[in-house]
């Protein structure tokens, strides 16, 4: 490890890692004196730490941001259905003129659900698929964007293609096709 110390600015400003090909046998007391050693060096700037550690880090940093993009989807999931609730009730209102008059000649509170049931799954299986489309470009423009950063800081790995499986296609239709008629009744 090579570290250049600026004094006048109180900070480590270049960092070269240089690798050994040679493994030498080390006892574990070793290991923590020269990591100790190596954390004095960089002081609160940097953590010093094993690479196998920095996997295990990385593991839990990637699981936490995969958790928190699950929390975004399941939020953007009830705001689009308190969209499409709000959407319906406009629509009932307007229509109230026309239910009564389709009431009058027969046809049925069920059937009127159903009615507007429908009309909440074209909604939603329109919505979804756009949806779908809409994220998965999303996703591409955000993961040129996040590549760089990921594999510089977190852990090395070629991150250039998006991977959608067809169960999460489907899933995603069916559960915003659902949750749109779920909203509309």
């Amino acid at each position: 490890l090579e570290a250049h110390y600026n004094e006048d600015a109180g900070e480590i400003e270049v960092f070269q890692f240089k690798t050994v090909e040679e493994k030498v046998p080390a006892s574990q007391a070793e290991l923590v004196k020269v990591r100790d050693a190596l954390q004095e060096v960089v002081g609160t700037v940097a953590r010093v730490e094993r690479p196998r550690d920095r996997g295990k880090n990385s593991e839990t940093l990637l699981k936490t941001m995969q958790g928190g993009l699950k929390l975004v989807s399941l939020v953007s999931l009830f705001v689009g259905m308190f969209l499409i609730y709000n959407t319906v009730s406009v629509t009932v209102v307007q229509r109230r003129r026309e239910i009564g008059v389709l009431r009058a000649l027969g046809v049925t509170r069920a059937q009127s659900v159903a009615m507007f049931a429908i009309e909440a799954f074209c909604m939603g299986l329109v919505g979804s698929a756009l949806g779908i489309l809409s994220g998965m470009l999303l996703a591409k423009f955000l993961l040129k964007i996040a590549a760089a950063n990921v594999t510089t800081l977190i852990l090395a790995a070629d991150i250039s293609k998006i991977h959608v499986e067809t169960v999460a296609v489907i899933g995603s239709l069916v559960l915003g096709t659902g949750a749109a008629i779920l909203s509309a009744i």
